[in-house]
């Protein structure tokens, strides 16, 4: 699942129309050849937050790796 500002389709987050996106083209590549999700990403950026995502920082958020903090042990 995609992590950008929060986990995307978490309850309460700001990128659950990406989340909604996202998961129809995993769950359904052949009914949703037109969406392109790195373009999809990048506008929403744009559109909500006023941030332009660079291919890089798209490609992080839309793996979902390494993008949360590691919890501290006690």
């Amino acid at each position: 699942m995609p992590i950008g500002i929060s986990r995307w389709g978490h309850p309460g987050s700001l990128e659950t129309p990406l989340a909604i996106l996202w998961a129809a083209k995993t769950l359904y590549p052949e009914r949703f050849t037109d969406v392109d999700i790195k373009a999809e990403t990048k506008n929403f950026y744009k559109k909500f937050f006023d941030y332009e995502l660079s291919e890089e920082m798209t490609e992080k958020i839309l793996s979902g790796k390494n993008m949360r903090k590691p919890k501290k042990r006690k």
